[in-house]
This record gives C-alpha cells, structure tokens and sequence, in this order.
C-alpha cells in the first residue's frame, strides 16, 4: 500500500491525530471520572446536553471514540477514502464533506431521537463514501464489472457493521444522504443546475432536521440525570462553573425539574 505525505492528507492525518489524542484521554481515565463521562466532557453526542444548547456536540461526536476495535476501523476508512479524495477534493472542500456529513448525520439521529450518548465519526465516513459514490457515477465508472463489485462488496461491508450492538445507524444514513448531495455538486461533470439543487437540498435538508430536533421542548426520560448532574459539578469544580449553572438551568426545564440549579449552587464549587 502506497504511503502518503503530510502535504497530500494532511486534513487526513490531522483528524486522526485529534481522534488518537481523545481516545488517549478516554481510556487513561484521568481524575478518576468513567469512560462515559470523559466521552460526554470531550464532545461526544449526549442528546440532554444538546437540547440544553450545546450544539457543537453535532460535530466534536466525530472526533470522540471510546473503544479501540471502533478507533482502528473508523482510522483505516478514514485513511483510505482520504487517500482518494483528498487529493481530488482539495483540503478545504474535503474538509468540507466530511465535517458537513458529521453535522447532518448527528441531526438525523437526533431526529430520530432513540440515541442518547453516541461516538465517532462513522457519519463523516459514510458522507465521504456517498460523495465518492457521487464521483463514480458521474465518471461514468460504475458500468466498469470490477469498479461496481469492490463498491458493493465496501457497501456490503458497511451496511452489516450497522447491525453490530451499539451501532448509530441512524447516523451512517443521515451522512451518506449529505455525502452523496456534496459530491454531486463537487463534481466538475455536473450540470450548474444538478449543482445549484444540490446545495438548496442540503441546506433544506439540514433544516428539516434541525426543526425535527430542536423544536422537542421536554425531555420525559429522566434516567440520566444523576449522570447529567455529576458532569455538571465536575464542570463546576474545574473552572466551568457558570456555563454549568447555565446549563443546570437549562436541564430544569427540559426534565421539568426544579432541582439541579439548586444543587448545583450549593456543591458546585
């Protein structure tokens, strides 16, 4: 297998870099918190926290992985769609597909909202193999026996790991949907206006998500708010003790509670 240079997947290594340093923190389990709450605090998907206004957890979910088989797996298809469209894409629209594609694939969990705390960056990588599904067929590629049989055993391959415990499907798909309408309007074989309605459906689509999730006003599952408290007063005990009683306040009302902000004034810190 071909090793490339820094200069040619450096958006590439730089991701994995960034997911090998999380990881690290993770499993080294500092000041003596689980697995899960270092995975909350870094940036994973954790539905209360965002409906109580951390939005940026749509994209760091991407970059948070826990277990060392999902790290290694996540890093080589990161490795090998990189090492394909990278090159082809350039770092920015590159970037681009694969952080868009996190985003999308987050809302549509959390539009589904049967997911509570979710992991790494299968969104992103199924974006890329819809956007380099995109590319191939606008190639015209696809009719070529052995092209369309290493795609589909990739796919194959790819749709079963859905069925493993565990597994956010929900937002594999939501990435590929925004993958795939990000390739076609990146390839240069496109019409301006396949283009032009690529980009009005992304954004329609990521709208249409955005409402479904964000217009749920109470959360009616309560079985995380002992956990959700803990964070809080760790937050609060280590320099973050008014973005927690923001978010306390916040969690009041989406549990329809009238306890965490008071508890969180008087141990927090």
């Amino acid at each position: 297998m071909r090793q490339f240079s820094f200069k040619e997947l450096k958006v590439t290594y730089i991701i994995m870099a960034l997911c090998l340093l999380i990881f690290a923190v993770i499993n080294l389990r500092p000041m003596g918190l689980s697995k899960s709450a270092w995975a909350v605090l870094l940036g994973a998907y954790y539905r209360p926290f965002l409906l109580a206004g951390e939005y940026w957890r749509l994209l760091t979910v991407g970059f948070v992985h826990v277990d060392v088989w999902h790290l290694l797996m996540n890093m080589t298809a990161l490795y090998n769609l990189g090492s394909m469209l990278e090159r082809r894409y350039g770092a920015v629209r590159y970037t681009a597909v694969l952080l868009i594609s996190v985003v999308c694939g987050s809302l549509f969990m959390a539009a589904a909202g049967d997911t509570a705390l979710a992991v790494g960056l299968s969104g992103g990588l199924y974006g890329l193999m819809g956007a380099y599904l995109a590319m191939l067929w606008r190639m015209g590629v696809l009719n070529n026996p052995a092209v369309r049989s290493g795609l589909i055993r990739t796919l194959g391959i790819n749709l079963m790991i859905n069925f493993m415990p565990g597994i956010a499907y929900m937002a594999h798909a939501g990435g590929f949907i925004a993958g795939v309408l990000m390739g076609l309007a990146l390839e240069p074989q496109s019409s301006q206006a396949m283009k032009r309605n690529c980009n009005i459906a992304l954004v329609l689509y990521a709208a249409c998500m955005s409402l479904l999730v964000f217009t749920k006003p109470v959360l009616r599952d309560d079985t995380y708010q002992g956990f959700d408290l803990g964070l809080l007063v760790f937050e609060s005990q280590h320099g973050l003790k008014n973005h927690a009683l923001q978010m306390a306040k916040r969690l009041d009302a989406l549990y329809d509670t009238d306890y965490m902000e008071q508890y969180l004034t008087v141990h927090g810190g």
